[in-house]
């Protein structure tokens, strides 16, 4: 008898979760009611509702939005935003932006759609309880809200990739966003949130190349995923990596300013700066010619101390540093024997050179 009553419990519990159903048609907050879309015409794309809302603190703000039509064939540069949020250092809000001719930037966020009184709950959302959305913003919105009205920190990597693999993504995406319009769904902590879907786009464009981590449920630490697959235009230790591309000091400064895209990805005269620039001249010096190999500098003695890592032998590191993780391409670039390359020991640091 008892299990028939737990029985009949668990099948009632069963019909009413397939019952809830995702639905555009909520009483929402004002910063989320309005969905983007895009209409595509070739490599014409006109994007709708652009948000671009203007803040004097995170509960007072003055909603707008407008249209615009960019081409892919002006797209140059692809940026990867992390904004940490919470005591964990696991909890994150990841989103990108893409970079057009004439400092242009349209970013692309995907977050939960709150109705109104709700608030992110990491529990709730395994629950059925937000819709997802894709918001197409304004860097003067998406990113001044997080780096200076929230005063989260903000992270803007500027990703190593080619302009194809941009216009496929910037595709893709606006193809997911037109058919959330159309066919809502609803988040998931585990399973759809901002990262999973942003890797899923990747991998649909370039086939595993961003391995599943558990990293991504903790998107926190994702930016060192990224930075250990070689995707972030660098060649600092991720820690000087990390503070070059924290943007919040230049957010502030540059707010109010109408370049404020431009300005917050100005160079910084700081010792990681400085730093990085000494190892571009070095390599200038070096004259890899062509070589496309990566080196990580971790600190050495000896030629001992250094080995390549990689899933291509690309990677030139120190042997006490945590092996660094890559996809498995191959790319003639990467043949050090051919450009009479050696992973050693200059310097003090594990490096490739002739």
């Amino acid at each position: 008898m008892i299990k028939k009553i737990i029985g009949i419990i668990i099948v009632i519990i069963l019909a009413f979760w397939f019952l809830i159903q995702p639905s555009n048609e909520r009483d929402w907050t004002v910063d989320q009611q309005v969905l983007s879309y895009a209409d595509i015409q070739e490599n014409l794309i006109t994007l709708h509702n652009i948000r671009n809302f203007t803040y004097v603190t995170t509960e007072e703000y003055t909603p707008q939005y407008y249209d615009k039509t960019v081409d892919l064939n002006k797209i140059k540069a692809l940026y990867y935003i992390v904004e940490p949020f919470g005591e964990w250092s696991g909890a994150a809000h990841t989103f990108l932006s893409f970079e057009f001719e004439d400092n242009e930037f349209i970013a692309i966020s995907i977050e939960i759609r709150k109705e109104k009184g709700e608030s992110f709950s990491a529990l709730k959302g395994v629950f059925k309880r937000y819709e997802l959305m894709y918001v197409i913003g304004d860097e003067q919105d998406l990113v001044k809200l997080r780096a200076v009205y929230r005063n989260d920190t903000v992270y803007v990597y500027p990703i190593e990739t080619r302009k194809e693999k941009i216009q496929a993504l910037f595709l893709n995406m606006m193809e997911r966003t037109n058919k959330l319009k159309e066919k809502p769904e609803f988040y998931n902590t585990i399973k759809n949130t901002c990262t999973t879907n942003l890797m899923k786009h990747v991998n649909t464009i370039s086939p595993d190349r961003l391995p599943f981590t558990w990293k991504v449920l903790a998107p926190g630490y994702s930016d060192e995923v990224v930075y250990k697959l070689g995707l972030i235009k660098t060649n600092l230790s991720f820690e000087e990596t990390r503070e070059k591309y924290k943007i919040n000091e230049k957010a502030q400064k540059y707010k109010d300013d109408p370049d404020f895209s431009t300005k917050i990805r100005e160079e910084r005269e700081n010792s990681a700066e400085v730093d990085f620039s000494t190892k571009r001249k070095e390599e200038t010096k070096n004259d890899l010619g062509g070589f496309c190999g990566r080196s990580t500098y971790g600190s050495c003695k000896t030629n001992n101390d250094c080995e390549t890592g990689g899933c291509s032998g690309q990677v030139c590191q120190s042997k006490k540093e945590e092996r660094m993780a890559t996809t498995c391409e191959w790319r003639e670039c990467y043949d050090d024997e051919a450009y009479n390359i050696r992973c050693g020991c200059r310097e003090g640091q594990c490096q490739w050179s002739k």
